[in-house]
């Protein structure tokens, strides 16, 4: 049985991490911003020790490792989950996250997260914002995201998806933004998505877009803004 860290410690343990903390109505820790910081196995601990009251959690740049995510498997009302800007981050530690049943917004950016770890955060059904700008995943890996049909928000930034590998995405009916910047697609991929009926954006920014296939996009998507800086454009 693990042994609940005292209130007093977990105060004592942010406030030695510099840690920014909000309380709820309650007077319960809500929201920790840790970014920056060094987050060892010893401080996810106490964090795991905030379960009943912990909603957003911020450990973008900590240093945060696959393993001690484990003291986090445990926080069924967190809603919010920043782990960006942590490279030693792998596909081991998603696998504690399939508890947190209320995750809705999940940034995995410019992480060692691959298309192993997209199996694992497919389960996450309630997920609405997925980031992972910057890690390697490929078409293998997008092609888990049809389970997350309730995705408003996608971040594949500087990944090595294809035209081809979008085709999963024309599941996500609730889709409203997408970033394919930095990426090696052509543009004929968007055909897929160009149904969705609340995609409002598209980040398109140095890519080697074909202007037919913008144009295409836009007959069916005319209300939808492209941000295509240093791409060609059809607007």
């Amino acid at each position: 049985m693990v042994t609940p860290v005292p209130m007093s410690e977990v105060l004592a343990t942010l406030e030695q991490l510099d840690a920014s903390v909000e309380y709820d109505e309650n007077g319960q820790v809500s929201r920790v911003v840790l970014v920056g910081q060094h987050v060892g196995d010893a401080q996810l601990k106490v964090l795991g020790s905030l379960s009943d009251s912990l909603r957003r959690l911020n450990l973008i740049s900590t240093s945060v490792e696959g393993p001690g995510l484990a003291h986090l498997r445990g926080m069924a009302r967190l809603e919010r989950l920043d782990l960006g800007a942590n490279p030693e981050l792998t596909d081991l530690g998603l696998a504690y996250l399939k508890g947190l049943t209320k995750l809705e917004t999940l940034r995995l950016w410019d992480t060692n997260i691959s298309d192993k770890g997209m199996e694992l955060i497919s389960e996450l059904k309630q997920l609405r914002w997925l980031y992972l700008g910057g890690t390697t995943i490929t078409d293998a890996g997008l092609s888990f995201v049809k389970k997350l049909t309730l995705l408003r928000g996608l971040d594949l930034r500087a990944t090595h998806i294809s035209d081809r590998g979008l085709k999963p995405l024309n599941a996500l009916q609730n889709l409203e933004w997408l970033d394919l910047s930095e990426t090696p697609i052509d543009g004929s991929g968007l055909s897929y998505i160009s149904g969705l009926p609340y995609i409002g954006r598209v980040h398109l920014r140095h890519t080697q877009l074909e202007p037919n296939a913008l144009l295409k996009f836009k007959r069916h998507q005319p209300k939808c803004v492209l941000d295509t800086l240093e791409a060609a454009s059809a607007q």
